[in-house]
């Protein structure tokens, strides 16, 4: 596989290649033998704050475009992805250190999912709620708003495309904090949603933040303690999750007992082998139900 990637990625804001605010870049290697691939942008709290401020101005019209549209477009970025297989695989490869068969069945895999919720974005429907023949109640479902995914380096496009797939199929927009270690293929997925289609304003859905340093997390308590994101979506170890949680208790006021409770010892660690799987973290809610007297 031959590898063409750009020398230098900045954050990806509305539609657009943005350089970071404090002008700062890491360079991103190759595990095994320390090869450079390519510049990523470093992020700061106040590129978060870019990012989330232009996400909830475009929720609005994403929110209200018709489901078969934003399916359309979602069905597009599964073909592009595919199309363009051969050089994503070959990036995610040399920044992840993966042998080429497990870097292309993730790219396959991350097209995959914008396939599957493609054909979903009609599925969800409201309920109508019998309170007698004076009421008519119903429940609608909608979508959060901004919705926040945190990454991790293992597998960045396949977690990504995970998480941003069933957000944006549901009417949500998505900020996406990549790892430090592997974010070029995030940020190409946004360049491809772009070609898609998707309008420039929809674009933040995908922008990676980093941070030099080991304080990754800072810009994942930046994202979390933002009073506009509807949902955080993490693939962090339990530590990680914890740290993301109480952050948005924090936010909201709500208390939350540490884990383990008191009383209780926490089991011994144990190697756990594999890959984790699940459904992405992203559906739409019910709101409380609406009553009209008729």
């Amino acid at each position: 596989m031959t590898m063409r990637q750009r020398p230098r990625y900045g954050h990806w804001i509305n539609g657009a290649d943005v350089p970071p605010e404090a002008g700062e870049y890491l360079q991103s290697a190759r595990p095994g033998s320390g090869l450079p691939v390519c510049e990523i942008a470093v992020g700061s709290p106040a590129d978060v704050d870019q990012a989330v401020r232009a996400s909830a101005a475009a929720f609005p019209a994403w929110r209200d475009r018709k489901p078969i549209e934003r399916g359309r477009i979602l069905s597009d970025i599964a073909a592009r992805i595919r199309a363009d297989a051969d050089r994503l695989g070959a990036l995610e490869a040399a920044e992840a250190g993966k042998i080429p068969d497990q870097a292309n069945w993730e790219i396959e895999g991350a097209a995959a999912y914008f396939e599957f919720y493609a054909g979903l974005v009609n599925l969800p429907a409201g309920e109508v709620i019998d309170l007698g023949a004076a009421f008519h109640s119903y429940a609608r479902r909608e979508p959060f708003g901004v919705i926040g995914v945190i990454t991790p380096w293992n597998g960045p496009l396949l977690q990504a495309a995970r998480a941003i797939a069933p957000a944006l199929a549901s009417g949500n927009v998505v900020v996406c904090k990549p790892s430090e270690f592997t974010s070029a293929t995030t940020l190409e997925l946004a360049r491809i949603a772009r070609d898609a289609g998707a309008p420039r304003a929809r674009q933040q859905r995908a922008p990676a933040h980093r941070s030099a340093g080991g304080e990754a997390g800072r810009l994942g308590r930046a994202m979390s303690y933002r009073s506009t994101m509807g949902r955080i979506s993490t693939v962090w170890p339990r530590a990680g999750q914890r740290r993301v949680t109480s952050s948005v208790a924090s936010r909201s006021g709500t208390s939350i007992t540490p884990y383990p409770p008191v009383g209780l010892r926490p089991t011994p660690a144990r190697p756990r082998h594999g890959q984790a799987r699940g459904r992405g973290p992203c559906r739409q809610r019910r709101t409380p139900h609406k009553c009209q007297k008729v």
